[in-house]
């Protein structure tokens, strides 16, 4: 090959890497939005049972879930903590999630939003009732400390009408503060990218990068045989 055939055929390998970056920016990001919330005036509550607060979703995939939860400032060390999803109190585990969460860092009761994640994302039906469930009696005074947990209630009776709280799988007549994340789209992962779209919409711009790529290969090797 020619010298000028050799600066064509770099330039022909810089265009398809350029192509390749800008197809991943592109790829289509997914909404999630939040769902349900009650997120109001707030009050610790001393937390020495298992805890809960039912909702009601309208979107059909649960990805995340927050609660006014405080660890307090003097717990001696960092807990890993776990919420489950259930139908019923006494129901199974449909899906959970866990976090790590630190000693505090301020006396303060303030109720700040520690979120947990669901990987994958929980399949529920919109509309249904479900509970969120969190054993807090599991980090009460754990091993002789005085290490605790105190997710905030809301100050006001019945803030949140889509749902109550419970204690000890009693129900009360407040609601505790939360928020819960969602989207309506189907979640498909393609090269550690999630996206709501079908899977032939997410691959179908690598499709076209590789028969781009197949067709800039068959020139080549056809002109070196010709030279």
């Amino acid at each position: 090959m020619v010298d000028s055939d050799l600066k064509n055929l770099r330039l022909l390998i810089f265009i398809l890497l350029a192509i390749s970056l800008a197809l991943s920016a592109v790829t289509p990001a997914l909404a999630v939005n939040i769902d349900q919330s009650n997120d109001v005036t707030r009050g610790p509550v001393a937390n020495t049972s298992d805890w809960g607060q039912s909702f009601t979703p309208t979107m059909k995939y649960l990805w995340r879930v927050d609660l006014a939860l405080d660890s307090d400032l003097s717990n001696s060390k960092t807990y890993d903590i776990t919420i489950n999803i259930r139908e019923t109190w006494n129901g199974p585990n449909l899906g959970s999630a866990t976090t790590s969460v630190p000693p505090g860092r301020s006396s303060a009761n303030i109720g700040e939003f520690v979120a947990f994640i669901f990987d994958p994302p929980l399949r529920l039906n919109p509309g249904s009732l479900y509970i969120i469930h969190i054993p807090l009696s599991q980090y009460w005074h754990q091993g002789g400390t005085y290490d605790r947990f105190d997710w905030h209630a809301a100050e006001d009776d019945d803030t949140y009408p889509r749902g109550q709280a419970y204690a000890g799988g009693n129900p009360q007549s407040y609601d505790m503060v939360f928020r819960t994340f969602g989207s309506d789209q189907t979640p498909y992962a393609v090269g550690g990218v999630i996206s709501p779209t079908n899977k032939l919409e997410i691959l179908t711009p690598y499709i076209a990068l590789a028969g781009l790529v197949i067709t800039v290969s068959a020139i080549i090797v056809v002109k070196r045989r010709r030279d």
